[in-house]
């Protein structure tokens, strides 16, 4: 899932393609991203779901405009799907909520997420 500068695929996939180019798909598919208003901790948010994602991230600056708890500190990479390397400085509790259905996840906090 991304939300608004929020989550971002990462490197991996379950068909054994390489995203950073080591192996190359048989199959072409183009990417059509699905976004869906959201309220993240009450504030209204743009998502992008990404259901190829096993983690979920939200840019620093992002989560510096919504009412938060503290941030738990970790200091780790993951790799994105445009083989970028993201920082990672924490990690934070979000309530999500979808039409309703409310959900509460661990997100990664980012300094440098690239966005579409």
């Amino acid at each position: 899932i991304v939300l608004n500068n929020i989550f971002f695929r990462i490197k991996g996939s379950d068909d054994g393609d390489d995203p950073c180019g080591a192996k190359k798909s048989s199959t072409t598919t183009a990417f059509n991203p699905i976004f869906v208003k959201i309220l993240c901790n009450n504030t209204p948010q743009t998502a992008l779901i990404d259901t190829g994602s096993a983690i979920t991230i939200i840019h620093q600056q992002l989560l510096n405009d919504i009412p938060h708890e503290k941030l738990i500190p970790n200091t780790i990479n993951h790799i994105s799907a445009n083989c970028s390397t993201l920082d990672i400085v924490g990690e934070i509790p979000l309530e999500i909520n979808v039409n309703g259905i409310k959900t509460t996840i661990i997100a990664d906090v980012t300094t440098n997420l690239v966005t579409i």
